[in-house]
């Protein structure tokens, strides 16, 4: 049923029909995930069912006219979409992993081959900085003093709401792509 709502008119990109996918869980771990999503594509994942507090008063008097019960509830839904065109990403995001709401960003110096970005660099305080200033908190690791990689970790709490997790993916966006720009400016990159 997603997928037919896609269907008509089709407007491809690159030529490709981009298509829905209804999720669950397990399907975004790293290795199923190419299988299940065939990209570009919009993905649908049910992550809340609440009882709906304010309608469930009213409703419980439509159960004495039909003899049915109803119960109201708040469906809550997270729309990603999904492409392959690498090259609007960020060029600095080597690798994202994690489970939940703990996530780890790694920081490279290329995207491609991984190298690391130079120790003396301290690119995960310079993103720390960038980020306070558009009101974004991240903590940081650095591995051996940044000899071994430098790493972002994203730690919402359990209460996010998936409009605050948009907010973050968007200023944690923004504070990549300043950084990606400061070192083009010094051409670290």
């Amino acid at each position: 049923m997603l997928t037919a709502g896609f269907a008509e008119p089709p407007v491809p990109v690159d030529g490709r029909v981009t298509r829905a996918f209804l999720v669950r869980t397990e399907d975004f771990d790293q290795t199923s995930l190419s299988t299940v999503i065939v990209r570009p594509a919009l993905s649908v994942f049910l992550y809340r069912v609440d009882f709906n507090k304010t309608m469930r008063a009213a409703w419980s008097q439509v159960t004495a006219h039909d003899g049915r019960p109803h119960l109201p509830l708040d469906l809550h839904f997270l729309l990603t979409p999904w492409g392959d065109n690498a090259e609007a990403e960020s060029a600095i995001l080597g690798d994202v992993r994690g489970k939940g709401l703990l996530m780890a960003i790694e920081i490279v110096a290329d995207r491609e081959t991984k190298a690391m970005l130079p120790a003396a660099a301290q690119a995960v305080y310079r993103i720390i900085e960038l980020g306070i200033e558009r009101g974004l908190l991240l903590y940081s690791r650095r591995t051996a003093d940044g000899a071994y990689g430098e790493w972002l970790m994203v730690s919402p709490p359990l209460i996010v709401t998936a409009a605050e997790i948009e907010e973050i993916v968007a200023l944690i966006g923004q504070t990549l792509a300043a950084y990606e720009a400061e070192l083009r400016r010094a051409n670290v990159i």
